[in-house]
């Protein structure tokens, strides 16, 4: 199976036009962006991405998925091959002005499957049955003051 093929790092304007049409959690400005920063420092070390994944005991090819913004690397991560190159989390973000908008502002489908929604969602069986229970409760809690009260006036009314 043949891999994608990546934009070369002269036409990162190109791939970043192309990952604005398809917002998502990989392959946009923002990933992209960060994996040619990424990518510059690294070489500016001197360093290729076998030594840089040894150093932060990641795996090489994960180095290249962060680089060609093809995965979304957690802060730990992130954090780790900062140490490794000796620099700050704010020079690897550095002159990256991108922004991704929230899911529902672009093509409407979610980023995630468990992503939080703004319909309403129906209330559990389990909810439903509380809710129950506690009508119920009120319900007896306010006949039985009912109850109560007339009674009292009862013997309080003269016959």
């Amino acid at each position: 199976m043949k891999s994608p093929k990546v934009a070369p790092s002269n036409d990162v304007d190109a791939a970043l036009r192309a990952a604005k049409a398809a917002p998502s959690l990989t392959g946009n400005p923002l990933s992209l962006a960060l994996g040619e920063n990424l990518k510059r420092i690294r070489q500016e070390r001197g360093l290729t991405q076998q030594n840089l994944a040894f150093a932060a005991e990641m795996d090489r090819t994960f180095v290249s998925l962060c680089e060609r913004g093809a995965t979304n690397p957690s802060l730990y991560s992130l954090g780790t091959l900062c140490w490794c190159l000796k620099i700050t989390m704010a020079d690897l973000f550095s002159g990256i002005e991108h922004t991704l908008p929230p899911s529902g502002m672009t093509d409407g489908k979610k980023r995630r499957t468990n992503q939080a929604s703004h319909e309403p969602r129906p209330p559990s069986a389990s909810t439903l049955k509380r809710a129950e229970t506690m009508r119920k409760k009120k319900l007896a809690s306010q006949d039985a003051h009912v109850a109560a009260t007339s009674t009292s006036r009862r013997k309080q009314s003269p016959s």
